[in-house]
C-alpha cells in the first residue's frame, strides 16, 4: 500500500512540472471537446501519460525488488513489464510524431511478444456451454467450427 500511496504523491507531483515542459517544447494542443466555449483556446498539454506510465514502472520494478522470491516468475514480470515499456514509447512516440492507424495496429502486436514468449502455461480456449452447439453439431464442426479451427 505504501509503494501505491508514494506512486500516487509523485504522479501527482510530477505532472504539473511535465506538463509545463512539454507545453515549452510545443507538445500542446487543443481540446476539441471545448469548441465554443471560453477555454476553447487554451493549450492542452500532451505526452502526460508518460509520467503515469514510468512512475507506474518504476513502483513495478521496486515491488519485484522487495517482494519476488520465484525466479521463475519474474521472468514473465519482465517480460510484462517490457511490453508495457513498449506500449509507453509508443504513446510518447504517437504524441510527438502522431502515427497512422496501421503502425498503431500493428506495434501492439510487437509489444505482446515478449509476453507470449515467456508463458509456459496453458493456452486451452473454454467456451461456455450455451455457444457450443454454433461450434459443433453431432459431434461434427459447423462451419463456424471449420473457420474457428483454422485460425485456432
Amino acid at each position: 500500500i505504501a509503494i501505491s500511496f508514494l506512486s500516487y504523491l509523485l504522479t501527482s507531483s510530477l505532472i504539473p512540472i511535465v506538463s509545463t515542459y512539454t507545453k515549452k517544447r510545443g507538445l500542446s494542443g487543443k481540446d476539441l471537446g471545448k469548441r465554443g466555449t471560453e477555454n476553447e483556446n487554451e493549450d492542452i498539454p500532451e505526452a502526460l501519460g508518460l509520467v503515469c506510465g514510468i512512475v507506474f514502472i518504476m513502483s513495478t520494478i521496486l515491488s519485484q525488488l522487495l517482494f519476488a522470491n520465484d525466479t521463475r516468475l519474474l521472468v514473465i514480470y519482465n517480460s510484462a513489464l517490457f511490453s508495457i515499456c513498449f506500449m509507453v514509447f509508443l504513446g510518447f512516440i504517437d504524441d510527438v510524431l502522431d502515427l497512422k492507424w496501421r503502425y498503431k495496429l500493428i506495434l501492439p502486436t510487437v509489444a505482446s511478444l515478449p509476453l507470449l514468449t515467456s508463458y509456459s502455461g496453458s493456452t486451452a480456449v473454454h467456451i461456455p456451454e450455451p455457444f457450443t452447439n454454433l461450434l459443433m453439431y453431432n459431434h461434427k464442426h459447423t462451419i463456424l467450427g471449420y473457420i474457428i479451427n483454422i485460425f485456432a
